[in-house]
Formats: structure tokens, C-alpha cells, sequence
């Protein structure tokens, strides 16, 4: 299962980017990543999806919070790439490593229909952007990843995205952009609460 997948390589993992939906912003967040990162003290950027479809005079109150839960708040469209801009200096600004050599690695993760393949795609606009393709593949070591590096598809069957995928978005540091299937739990394991809006914005 995804849950299975991105337990195992989240440990390898410098930032976690977790993508919600930013009309539920509470009830799109999932309890097991939350678990997780702070489990393997990872640092967190939480993408509130779909801004243009929320309620503009909540935003404010919701980043206050959401601050104690991770180290940046992002507000996107992730139909419109050039909203995703603002990410990369941010992940930039988190990022620790040592040697400049080595890449840091983010895996975005969510919630079906939260946006989250948009958002892939929407980083990889900002990539082309950036860095010219033939670069960033050849600092890809691993040439499936490198053979991966083409537009997720979207939809609204969960889990559409099967494979975990990778890209660099930024030569210097270099960043690496992980992407996973999207997350669907048993209903059973949902907090009832959560169980009507996750439904309901699956639908639309």
C-alpha cells in the first residue's frame, strides 16, 4: 500500500510537503503522516490546495493554527504554476545539508483529490523553469527515477499516481522532489468528524 511505501523511504526523506485541501485544511490532514513526521523529527511544509475555491477571510486564522504543526504554510492554485514559485526558496531556506553535492529530498504526500498530482505538475513547470532537462537528469543517479521525470496524470480515482517518482526543481542546492500515490485510509481508521468532508471533496 502507499502508507507502506512512504513509511519506508520517509526515513531518507529532509522535508515533507504535505498537500491539503484548502477548504477542509483540518480534515484533508492525515493523522498517520502527522505521526510520522514528527516520529522521525522531519520538517514540514504544508501546501493548502485549491485557495481560489476558500473562503479568502479564513486564510489568516488558519495559517495561525496551522504554525505549530510545521515550518512554512503555503497557499496555491495548483492549476496556475507560477502560485508554486514561492516553494522553492522556502524549501531552500529549510534545507540543512552539508554538502552541497547532495540533494535534498522532499516527498510530497495527501489525501486523494486534495490537488496533489496538480501540484507535481505544477512543479515541474517551475522546474523547466529552472533547470534544462538534460541537467537535472544527469544528476539523477538512479535512471528509472530519471526515466519517471514526465507529467504525472491527474483524476479522481485515488491512488492514480502508483509510482513513486522523483525531479530536481533547483540545481543550486539541488532539491529533489519526491512524488507517492495518494494516501486513502479504511474508512474504519478515519475520525468520524473527517469521514463527511473527505467524501463529499472527493466528489467534487
Amino acid at each position: 500500500t502507499s502508507i507502506n511505501k512512504i513509511n519506508d523511504i520517509i526515513k531518507d526523506v529532509h522535508i515533507v510537503i504535505e498537500v491539503r485541501d484548502a477548504r477542509i485544511p483540518f480534515s484533508s490532514a492525515h493523522w498517520y503522516i502527522d505521526e510520522l513526521v514528527k516520529k522521525r523529527n522531519k520538517k514540514r511544509i504544508i501546501i493548502l490546495n485549491k485557495v481560489d475555491q476558500c473562503n479568502i477571510n479564513e486564510q489568516k486564522s488558519i495559517k495561525l493554527k496551522l504554525k505549530q504543526d510545521c515550518h512554512a504554510i503555503l497557499y496555491t492554485q495548483g492549476n496556475k504554476w507560477k502560485s508554486m514559485k514561492p516553494l522553492i526558496p522556502i524549501i531552500k531556506q529549510l534545507s540543512s545539508q552539508k554538502f552541497h553535492t547532495l540533494p535534498t529530498i522532499c516527498l510530497v504526500v495527501g489525501y486523494p483529490n486534495t490537488g496533489k498530482s496538480t501540484i507535481i505538475n505544477a512543479l515541474r513547470q517551475v522546474s523547466k523553469s529552472i533547470i534544462d532537462k538534460s541537467s537535472y537528469k544527469s544528476h539523477l543517479k538512479n535512471k528509472k527515477l530519471a526515466k519517471k521525470a514526465s507529467i504525472v496524470k491527474t483524476g479522481g480515482k485515488p491512488g492514480l499516481t502508483r509510482h513513486i517518482q522523483g525531479f530536481l526543481v533547483s540545481e543550486t542546492p539541488p532539491i529533489l522532489i519526491k512524488d507517492t500515490p495518494g494516501i486513502m485510509m479504511p474508512a474504519q481508521y478515519l475520525q468520524h468528524e473527517k469521514q463527511v468532508p473527505i467524501a463529499i471533496n472527493i466528489e467534487i
